[in-house]
């Protein structure tokens, strides 16, 4: 499919994730956002960020404030000097 070894794994680990329940799909739409971020970030490829931006896109929650993203702060830091 074109994917590289890595990330063959990653979507192979989060496959096996959500069978065995680690990750509750069709319930994470119900979940607080840190029980949500605690969970994704067990996924071989996800980490704090990629589980942030899965609450925005994804879930649509805008109250999320991805802290870490560095155009995120880049900006701030430019508004504010």
């Amino acid at each position: 499919a074109g994917l590289s070894q890595n990330k063959a794994l990653s979507i192979r680990d989060l496959a096996e994730k959500c069978q065995d329940g680690t990750i509750p799909f069709r319930k994470l739409k119900d979940m607080e956002d840190e029980a949500i971020i605690e969970r994704l970030v067990q996924v071989r490829g996800i980490g704090v960020w990629t589980a942030e931006m899965f609450l925005i896109f994804s879930l649509g929650r805008p109250d999320v404030f991805p802290v870490s993203d560095y155009g995120l702060r880049a900006g701030v830091q430019r508004h504010y000097q």
